[in-house]
């Protein structure tokens, strides 16, 4: 979604310095996971487009949230 997105993925690269490469390559890092999905919760709107895309329930965005680490903000599903 981010990457389709011709005004979220400027933002998204200008704030997590990564390219497209070291973007493939971090996929799996439970660490960069976790800052994409702070990344899509600073925006309700961007919550929503997530969730519709991927058919779940805008609550599963948060509760993936506090499975990976380094959260910030104390959140209970």
């Amino acid at each position: 979604m981010i990457l389709e997105d011709e005004n979220l993925l400027p933002r998204f690269l200008a704030l997590t310095g990564c390219a497209g490469d070291e973007l493939r390559a971090r996929i799996a890092d439970a660490d960069f996971l976790g800052a994409v999905l702070d990344f899509v919760l600073e925006n309700d709107e961007t919550v929503q487009r997530l969730a519709d895309g991927t058919r779940i329930a805008p609550e599963a965005v948060r509760v993936a949230r506090s499975k990976l680490p380094g959260m910030q903000v104390e959140w209970t599903p």
